[in-house]
């Protein structure tokens, strides 16, 4: 008995040690484990964040190819004048300075591809006497060819007040003639197809011909306008168009309202000088006399221009322009505009003009006043005569 516990005793200690060697070996073998596991965990992790990072820049990638593709760019026309206009034709009389925003583009410039672009220009402008408005100007996408083949879709330019604006070169000023008469707008939409042949051009478009501020689309067919463009020489300029159609009527009428311009311009590196001509028929196909059938109708008249660059940043410039508004209903009613100033062009974005306008609107036999882009001028008794001045500094800003 008495050595059976001395021997208990003696090993017990012995147990004790594989116990506790075997406890030792466990933990290390789980301590092994856990670095395994969290070593994986870190593998895991590291590859995730990996790959978020490479769908990062993927994404960047591709955000940076479409902005390397894509362009902001924008307009402002505006000025600070005194007017000088006498109570007439309905308005009360204008002889205050202040500071007119006339104009301001905004616009977005997608290359998708070699041949598919799309754009989209907002226009914030005012008419004399009336709020601020928003407009889309131009939304569309091109299809370009070929040189002698591009094809826009939407609202876009119209063949003849875009081209003529470029000629002209002071739209910041004042509008061309037909439109600054409203026989005319830039933009419209519709179908358009353009293209240049050696020394020609052309330009034709089939619009809904009510302007690029009502979209709506006509009920019976639509409005064509043209212009072919001739450059037979440097700085020579032929261009002839015309336009036919309903101004967006939606109802049957028994005038087409007709239009045909023509234009010769000329510019060297010592100065530029254009004539433009138009007339313009049926031009009130809404406006129903009393037996609700429109009467027939023709204006026609001309417009002259020309700069002298005195030095690089420094042009003179004039302009005059002279029409019969209503040779047919109104004989007599005629509008006489011309303006003269001096251009600075600061840098590449900013021009700075110190301009004089002068307008005259002569009523007519029937006594009726006429509006145009600079307000509403005449009175409503027959041989009645209003006018419109205005000086100051004229700017335009590009970006």
């Amino acid at each position: 008995m008495l050595a059976c516990l001395v021997s208990l005793c003696l090993s017990t200690p012995a147990w004790a040690q594989d116990a506790a060697g075997v406890s030792a070996e466990e933990a290390r073998s789980n301590g092994a484990e856990d670095i395994r596991m969290e070593s994986s965990d870190r593998d895991a992790a590291s590859s995730e964040s990996n790959g978020e990072a490479s769908a990062q820049a993927g994404r960047a990638d591709v955000l940076d190819k479409i902005m390397a593709r894509t362009e902001l760019n924008g307009k402002v026309f505006a000025d600070i004048s005194k007017r000088w206009k006498p109570e007439q034709a309905g308005q009360d009389e204008d002889y205050g300075i202040g500071v007119d925003l006339k104009r301001f583009y905004v616009g977005i410039h997608h290359q998708l591809d070699k041949t598919w672009a799309a754009e989209f220009v907002s226009d914030i402008g005012v008419n004399l006497g009336s709020r601020y408005g928003v407009f889309v100007k131009k939304a569309y996408v091109e299809g370009n060819f070929a040189k002698p083949l591009k094809v826009r879709l939407g609202a876009a330019s119209l063949p003849w007040v875009s081209t003529v604006e470029d000629v002209y070169g002071y739209r910041y000023i004042e509008n061309v003639i037909i439109d600054r008469l409203k026989y005319g707008t830039s933009t419209d939409w519709g179908l358009h197809l353009m293209g240049k042949v050696g020394m020609l051009s052309y330009a034709v478009s089939g619009v809904n011909g009510n302007g690029y501020g009502d979209p709506s689309r006509p009920n019976i067919a639509p409005d064509g306008e043209a212009r072919l463009s001739l450059t037979p020489s440097d700085g020579l300029t032929i261009m002839v168009g015309g336009y036919l159609g309903r101004l967006g009527a939606e109802v049957p009428v028994p005038h087409l309202a007709q239009r045909l311009n023509g234009l010769v311009a000329y510019e060297n590196d010592y100065f530029r000088v254009a004539g433009e001509y138009f007339m313009a028929e049926n031009w009130s196909v809404g406006k129903a006399n009393e037996d609700g059938v429109p009467d027939p109708d023709r204006a026609e008249g001309y417009s002259v221009w020309g700069s002298v660059y005195l030095s690089e940043p420094v042009t003179l410039f004039g302009r005059f322009d002279r029409a019969a508004v209503s040779q047919l209903l109104n004989p007599g009613s005629r509008d006489t505009y011309w303006n003269a100033g001096v251009e600075y062009e600061v840098n590449d974005a900013l021009k700075l003009a110190l301009v004089y306008k002068w307008e005259q609107v002569e009523t007519g036999t029937a006594g009726k006043s006429l509006s145009t882009s600079n307000g509403k001028f005449g009175s409503d008794e027959p041989g009645g005569v209003g006018r419109y001045q205005e000086a100051g500094i004229w700017g335009q800003y590009s970006f």
